[in-house]
């Protein structure tokens, strides 16, 4: 970790820490447009408030029809990339977060791969940040409704340690995201794994990022989330940037 954080650019910089991913690939992909996507846009384009019979849990929120076009794109993309590269298919290994909209992706997108269903694993610790009872809700509704929450809320400086109320911290995210790289560990002294390719989320997908690369909380500020099923390319503990 950088003592002192300077910019994203520290990312072309770096090799990550960790021994065991220095012999892998992983590929970090993020789930298509969602329900949810659309709803947030709503909300923070127009300050508009969901009402409660549009309200849906956010492990059922899922692809809309754009992002199932996106999943095709991405199956399309990955099929690309592991023939371009010659991988062998018997050592992938495939992480896939519980959320539908992540599952969803993955399902549109194997019928174009073809993963070996025995090495796919849908893991929990991948699911998304949970933003608890500020989900789907306006500023100005938090400011009017929570607002002593909210003002605990706005009281860190940087989103990283911003505790959603009744749900999670960024900081949260990455404590519990340690479990991906701890069971990525304990498979691969089993099994003879050569890339990684993990079906995701964007708040996560940064929080795995900051996992591998060490980086200081400054970082999850300064660098912009993927768009949806863009590839985050990390070849063998090195940042090689997005694939859009």
């Amino acid at each position: 970790m950088y003592y002192r954080y300077k910019n994203k650019e520290v990312l072309k910089e770096l090799k990550s820490e960790y021994p065991f991913l220095h012999n892998v690939n992983i590929y970090l992909t993020r789930h298509g447009e969602s329900q949810g996507n659309v709803m947030q846009d709503k909300v923070i384009n127009e300050q508009a408030n969901i009402l409660p019979e549009e309200r849906i849990a956010d492990y059922k929120l899922n692809l809309t029809l754009k992002g199932e076009k996106q999943a095709k794109i991405l199956g399309k993309n990955i099929n690309e990339i592991i023939t371009k590269n010659n991988m062998d298919k018997e050592k992938i290994l495939v992480l896939v977060s519980p959320y539908e909209r992540t599952r969803k992706t993955f399902e549109i997108a194997n019928e174009i791969i073809g993963f070996d269903f025995k090495k796919i694993f849908v893991l929990n610790s991948l699911r998304e940040q949970s933003f608890g009872a500020f989900d789907f809700v306006s500023r100005k509704r938090k400011k009017s409704e929570y607002p002593r929450e909210y003002s605990e809320y706005i009281r860190n400086d940087l989103h990283f340690f911003r505790q959603q109320y009744l749900g999670e911290s960024p900081a949260d995210v990455c404590d519990r995201l340690y479990q991906v790289l701890f069971f990525i560990k304990e498979y691969l002294e089993k099994n003879s794994i050569e890339n990684i390719f993990i079906f995701g989320h964007g708040c996560a997908n940064k929080c795995l990022i900051m996992d591998i690369f060490n980086l200081p909380p400054e970082f999850y500020d300064d660098f912009q989330m993927n768009t949806n099923c863009s590839i985050i390319c990390i070849e063998k503990g090195i940042w090689r940037g997005i694939i859009d």
